[in-house]
């Protein structure tokens, strides 16, 4: 019971993550094939900023959780500074990426101007506002790492729907809202990850959490321990963006819709993953909290 009713948060959590593309790609497909196909061709880059910052906030949550249970508060405060100082490192590593990368990247998959030309937006976008997402996981993580899952749960679903909300509006300029195309379905998602991370910030600052983020603590010297988790959780969500990144180039050869119909299949097909990663997010938390207060039974158990 303890294990599912910290993975159902998890999941739903995950799902309306996942959203963010899916109905990017929904209302994006009105404009035609082009605009959908240069949706698609970003994902793996929106799934590189992802991987990042789940694996930054894996390696966190394993650290503060052998902390939390073996009582020592203030190491736990540590894990956490300098768990943010890296995400803040990765931030501007990514702006960095997003304007000068980025375009020779996706040319690479296209050699249509337009279709160029409104992939780039949409990925220098959402590159370069990627703190919302990048700062949100590692306090996502934090209040995973004590058990609280339904706090980073109803932020994550209050974002979503703002980004809903907000596609047709900016897509297709109603309201008064002017017609910004596949860049405001850009501006859509981030600023619907903006508010999830604005709710979680609220949130934590009110005392929601006991482990806390100190100015003080965000030094390199403890980066490398967090790394050590981080890094192969990292690579190995980030092998779908080379997966797809090679599918595009195969399949930009013979048929851009190919590369658009391979994106929405790809996209959707994250939701079949959804049930076991979330029972994988529940477990890190509750074994590394026995494994720091050395309950191995319970350990086992929950295994």
């Amino acid at each position: 019971p303890l294990v599912m009713s910290m993975a159902l948060p998890m999941m739903l959590s995950m799902a309306f993550n996942s959203l963010y593309n899916i109905v990017d790609s929904m209302y994006v497909s009105a404009m035609g094939e082009k605009a959908l196909t240069a949706v698609s061709l970003v994902f793996p880059l929106q799934n590189i900023i992802l991987s990042v910052a789940v694996g930054v906030g894996v390696g966190m949550n394993s650290l503060i959780s052998r902390a939390v249970g073996a009582g020592r508060g203030e190491e736990a405060d540590e894990v956490a500074s300098q768990a943010m100082l890296a995400v803040l490192l990765h931030f501007v590593g990514f702006v960095l990426i997003g304007l000068f990368l980025a375009k020779p990247y996706l040319a690479m998959y296209t050699k249509d101007a337009e279709i160029l030309g409104m992939s780039t937006t949409y990925g220098r976008i959402v590159m370069c506002a990627s703190f919302g997402t990048l700062i949100y996981l590692v306090l996502e993580k934090i209040f995973q790492a004590e058990g609280i899952m339904y706090v980073p749960m109803g932020c994550q679903l209050v974002g979503a729907v703002v980004n809903i909300v907000l596609d047709p509006i900016m897509i297709f300029g109603k309201f008064g809202c002017p017609k910004m195309g596949v860049a405001g379905a850009a501006i859509a998602t981030v600023i619907g990850q903006i508010v999830s991370l604005v709710l979680i910030v609220m949130l934590y600052r009110r005392g929601g959490s006991q482990v806390k983020v100190r100015l003080e603590y965000m030094r390199f010297n403890g980066i490398i321990n967090i790394y050590k988790i981080a890094i192969p959780s990292t690579l190995v969500m980030c092998m779908p963006s080379i997966l797809v990144s090679v599918l595009n180039g195969i399949l930009t050869s013979a048929s851009q819709v190919g590369v658009a119909a391979f994106g929405l299949y790809y996209k959707l097909q994250t939701f079949v993953y959804q049930p076991s990663s979330g029972l994988v997010q529940a477990l890190r938390p509750i074994v590394g909290y026995n494994y720091g207060a050395r309950n191995y039974k319970r350990m086992n158990e929950t295994v």
